[in-house]
């Protein structure tokens, strides 16, 4: 039964297999022309983040020549200057809080779908960059790595919002408690 996913490097997702009592981690497998294991650093180069399910340690490109090649595993391209942008209002969305596709959209002076774009190829989910943590302006619980509306995606995130402390209605809507105090919307540009 999969328990974990551990992400390696941007290229490889290492899954953890527990069975019963006995661990065994799979072998790696090659991701983007080859690249595997050459592209692992050490646990003190990178900075670990830990979620209930899943060991993120993509690290973040800060500088920009960190970000001027970066490659995004999930589309085989560059990640763009839109979609650091993006990312880095993201990352400012404290646990326990949520913002909108419009509220980040409004700050970066683009539209909604554009952002939704950038969150859909986000290569850094869910740490430490947490798109989950962004909704519908309606409050909708909106999309996940790809997925819209239903699914074991959105599920996903779902159970990490309320893990948070958020909590939806039937029809994957934000409570109305929740919808003004939570609402994350004091970006850093």
């Amino acid at each position: 039964m999969l328990t974990k996913v551990q992400r390696v490097s941007p290229y490889f997702i290492k899954p953890k297999m527990v069975n019963n009592d006995t661990e065994r981690e799979d072998k790696p497998t090659q991701h983007m022309n080859g690249k595997t294991d050459q592209l692992k650093q050490t646990s003190q180069e990178i900075k670990n983040e830990v979620d209930s399910d899943i060991e993120t340690v993509v690290p973040f490109p800060r500088t920009e020549a960190e970000r001027s090649s970066f490659p995004n595993y999930k589309t085989n391209r560059s990640v763009t200057e839109h979609q650091f942008r993006v990312y880095d209002l993201c990352a400012q969305i404290p646990a326990g809080s949520f913002s909108t596709y419009k509220e980040i959209s409004n700050a970066l002076n683009s539209s909604p779908r554009a952002v939704g774009q950038a969150l859909r190829n986000n290569p850094f989910a869910p740490l430490p960059i947490p798109c989950h943590r962004v909704l519908t302006s309606n409050y909708f619980i909106g999309g996940y790595d790809g997925d819209w509306g239903s699914g074991n995606k959105i599920n996903s995130k779902r159970a990490k919002l309320e893990k948070e402390g958020l909590k939806f209605d039937e029809n994957q809507v934000l409570l109305p408690q929740f919808q003004d105090s939570k609402l994350f919307t004091d970006f850093q540009l």
